[in-house]
């Protein structure tokens, strides 16, 4: 689980670091690293779904018969226990689904900036001509 907040607070960190858009060549990279993150993202949030998973069976294998009888048949009243009942791991849990939206947008955002960016230096060089 401690690999999971790592990945997760080291995303977090890296995603301040991005360079201006005017610098072209650095872009490329930030864009690179985005991609490079994505695809261990998808390998560290399989492993945070299966330990979650665990946890939540473990969970309910532990609870008392009366806890249980009051949960079983809503599937977000059994989420809420488990999360009140392990809030730390939940906070870790719920930090590693934010980050897939965090690079998400990221990405789409700075394609975004770069692509008017270059349309713009274009439209420029076309008017000096």
């Amino acid at each position: 689980m401690m690999e999971i907040k790592t990945f997760s607070d080291e995303v977090n960190a890296w995603i301040s670091t991005a360079p201006s858009g005017e610098d072209l060549d650095s872009c490329d990279q930030f864009l690179r690293q985005l991609s490079a993150y994505y695809s261990r993202y998808t390998v560290i949030s399989g492993m945070n779904e299966s330990i979650y998973s665990q946890l939540l069976m473990m969970c309910i294998r532990d609870m008392a018969e009366e806890e249980y009888k009051r949960i079983k048949h809503s599937s977000t009243l059994t989420d809420y226990y488990v999360k009140g009942k392990y809030p730390k791991a939940t906070a870790i849990f719920e930090q590693c689904r934010a980050v897939k939206q965090l690079l998400l947008i990221t990405s789409d955002n700075y394609r975004t900036l770069l692509s008017s960016f270059r349309q713009e230096r274009i439209l420029v060089g076309h008017m000096t001509t």
